[in-house]
């Protein structure tokens, strides 16, 4: 990635491979001409993917989108959540949106003629043309206008929870989780070495079902990492596992911590009640956790006063939240299983929660 990044503007942060390929092609195209590309969707709305977006805006024709989440378009499962994007190099106009078509012949054919005819049709559903998609390097909104408009006025009208007096956040990274997290009872470290963890998989059905995953503690309470000398079971488990964790770019940075985790882990943080939102992919629902578990790439809130986040998850559950939690999501999340993810997603969490205390003191 050095060489990528002395040659591509676009890499920025923890930017992935096919930032700079999207670049290249853009660089390339001749006038007139269309770039297609299906790829994952995280560059159009996380931090990363700001300078692309930057030069898609300022020289380029976002042309049409299909958002292609949880559609089967490839063969095999992919993690990613892929959306196909076709940029023309010609003057800014509307882009033309499509979301999660089904993959048979018919659909799609009826899909690309409403994508490339001359003019949308206005009893077409399946297409959509929205104005001004991209702006700077701002992410991409790509719902109707009237659902930007409410995301713009939530932005404008409202506090987040932060300058209120709760913490946002998301949990630990590891950049090797086979090595880091695992049966807690099976990790073979110190027991002050690890945490009981709570995952994705674990908040799914809205309550917590603890599957019994833990995470290998590298971090000293009072700060950098311990020394491996003082517990010979953590030193023998990493050395088993040095391949693999100093193939990591956080490692491969800085060679004398090559045993952390990406993020830090605060020990502290288990033991507070918190409320978790667990992904973007699925029905927006928020979970409880009383105060005994840590936790992964998952959104968490919480607060110095318990009865805040107690009436926080009732509220989470007023009418207004209910009908606007998952369309906004949609909207302001992040990819959460990177660095960048610590911005748009945690701050529309922080403004979707306050608006809600609003909603409930004005009501």
């Amino acid at each position: 990635m050095t060489e990528y990044r002395a040659r591509y503007q676009t890499i920025y942060d923890r930017a992935d491979i096919y930032v700079p390929f999207i670049e290249r092609s853009l660089s390339i195209l001749a006038e007139d001409g269309n770039l297609a590309f299906i790829c994952a969707d995280r560059w159009m709305k996380n931090r990363y993917g700001g300078p692309l977006r930057s030069l898609v805006s300022e020289r380029f024709h976002l042309k049409i989108y299909v958002d292609m989440v949880d559609t089967p378009a490839f063969h095999s499962d992919v993690i990613a959540y892929p959306a196909i994007t076709i940029i023309s190099r010609e003057a800014p106009g509307a882009t033309r949106i499509a979301h999660r078509p089904n993959i048979d012949r018919d659909t799609l054919k009826t899909l690309s003629d409403s994508l490339r005819a001359s003019t949308l049709s206005k009893e077409d559903r399946a297409v959509r043309e929205l104005a001004r998609v991209t702006n700077g390097s701002e992410p991409w909104l790509l719902e109707a206008s009237d659902q930007i408009g409410i995301i713009r006025r939530l932005e404008q009208c409202f506090p987040s929870l932060e300058e209120v007096g709760c913490k946002v956040g998301i949990g630990v990274a590891t950049g090797a989780d086979k090595v880091f997290i695992g049966d807690f009872n099976a990790l073979d470290v110190e027991s002050d070495r690890k945490l009981p963890l709570v995952t994705t998989k674990d908040i799914m059905s809205g309550e917590v079902q603890w599957r019994g995953q833990g995470v290998i503690n590298p971090f000293a309470d009072t700060g950098g990492l311990v020394e491996l000398q003082k517990y010979p079971r953590l030193q023998r488990y990493f050395e088993t596992h040095r391949e693999v964790i100093t193939a990591r770019h956080c490692a491969q940075k800085t060679p004398a911590n090559w045993y952390r985790t990406i993020d830090r882990i605060s020990p502290d943080l288990a033991s507070k009640p918190k409320l978790l939102i667990p992904d973007i992919k699925g029905e927006a629902h928020v979970v409880f956790e009383s105060g005994a578990l840590y936790i992964h790439t998952t959104i968490f809130i919480t607060s110095h006063l318990m009865s805040g986040i107690c009436v926080l998850y009732k509220l989470c559950f007023c009418p207004l939240s209910h009908a606007c939690s998952w369309q906004l999501t949609q909207q302001k999340c992040e990819e959460v299983s990177c660095a960048s993810r610590r911005s748009i997603y945690v701050e529309f969490v922080s403004r979707l929660g306050q608006m809600c205390l609003n909603y409930c003191v004005v009501s």
